[in-house]
């Protein structure tokens, strides 16, 4: 167990340390209004951040410049994400924003979010085109309902009228990436045959992982609000499957998945304060089952080396199978109490780790968690009122699906 809680310390420690020493750039190079390009290291934000400034160092050790859309004409990560600096009109206001480029041809398209509004930009024989995502809240019968506008879609029929098949499309267009993409790509391809279209954003859909994982940990049980409880080391097993946002900020990754696990907490005396009679009473309790674990969280991972850090918190719902438990009175008083040893418990988890690119499509894994649960339901049954604490140490791969 020290050794656990050692090691556990040293890797919720380790991912701070990692911070410090690095911050998340990544290779690209900016354009300047000369039209020079200038390559190095771009700090990569997140969308929102992205589109009105951009943290640039020429080299590791270089000082970091700050450049506003007014400053240079655009930036790019290496094999990624393309800004352009744009002056455009919305609702009567002008704003000058790095605008994420999506696809170059007969019409130019471009992203980018104004007051947490999303917006996407078509230019088209020198023309910008704004196509708004809006909402319009309409009462009926005295309730209030919320419908999104369409107006996009008649701004898309005006802008490809001269491509009747591309019209055609618009009908069932969505407001993301892929559809944006899609139109302009396939308009350039009907009224342009002299050069090819260039798409920026090679793909909208969200990265996909999946985690295989083994790891050892110390989970110890309480019953009702003893001080005593019983501990027991066990192994455990299984997978994650992770989603990231190439829209807005791939370092966020929305985790779930499935591990299993079994333990057995041997026959173990528990003195209980009984506050109905005012005594102790001493149980002599065992509990041993199989059980599966399915975790909602979300995890944020730091800096752009080979040695990324990052964080972990979410809720866990663990389905108990085949539960064997006993529970005797030694001493005390006894109260009439259910021995139902419910099958669902729910909890949260924390966690923290660091994982290491071996290549393109594979990370190594290095985890240290803490999750706790309790029944689900809690009727006052004698094991309603138990918790389990786990410290776990994991190991494990992520594997990039394609």
């Amino acid at each position: 167990m020290n050794l656990t809680k050692y090691l556990f310390c040293f890797l919720v420690m380790l991912p701070y340390i990692s911070v410090l020493a690095q911050e998340d750039f990544r290779a690209g190079y900016v354009i300047t209004n000369e039209l020079d390009t200038v390559h190095g290291l771009i700090q990569y934000k997140g969308n929102i951040q992205n589109f009105n400034g951009v943290s640039f160092k020429e080299g590791a050790n270089q000082p970091v410049a700050v450049y506003t859309p007014e400053m240079i004409s655009a930036y790019r990560f290496d094999g990624g994400k393309y800004y352009e600096s744009k002056e455009v009109i919305v609702d009567g206001e002008t704003y000058t924003l790095f605008l994420e480029y999506l696809i170059y041809g007969i019409s130019r398209v471009y992203y980018g979010i104004i007051d947490k509004t999303e917006y996407y930009f078509v230019l088209k024989d020198d023309k910008m085109y704004v196509l708004p995502n809006e909402e319009k809240d309409v009462t009926i019968d005295g309730k209030l309902y919320q419908f999104k506008l369409t107006q996009f879609k008649g701004l898309l029929r005006f802008i490809y009228k001269d491509a009747p098949s591309v019209v055609n499309q618009v009908e069932s267009a969505s407001f993301n990436h892929k559809s944006m993409i899609k139109m302009a790509k396939n308009y350039h391809k009907q009224v342009c045959d002299t050069y090819e279209c260039i798409v920026f954003e090679k793909s909208a859909k969200p990265n996909k992982y999946i985690e295989p994982m083994v790891g050892f940990a110390s989970s110890t049980m309480r019953v009702r609000n003893s001080d005593d409880g019983v501990t027991q080391s066990i192994m455990s097993g299984g997978f994650r499957l992770h989603f990231t946002s190439i829209k807005f900020n791939d370092n966020w990754h929305f985790i779930t998945g499935v591990n299993f696990s079994h333990i057995s907490f041997d026959s173990t005396e528990f003195y209980i304060p009984n506050d109905n009679v005012n005594n102790i009473q001493r149980w002599k309790v065992s509990a041993e089952y199989s059980y599966f674990q399915v975790p909602l969280a979300l995890s944020y991972s730091f800096g752009s080396g080979k040695l990324k850090p990052y964080l972990l918190v979410g809720a866990e719902a663990t389905v108990i199978l085949s539960p064997k438990y006993t529970k005797e009175l030694l001493e005390g008083y006894r109260n009439r109490e259910t021995d139902t040893f419910r099958k669902l418990q729910i909890g949260y988890i924390v966690g923290t780790g660091m994982r290491f690119q071996m290549n393109e499509n594979m990370q190594l894994v290095l985890e240290g968690s803490y999750d706790s649960r309790a029944p689900a339901v809690n009727i006052g049954g004698f094991f309603d009122n138990h918790h389990v604490n786990t410290l776990q140490v994991g190991i494990g791969a992520n594997i990039r699906l394609h």
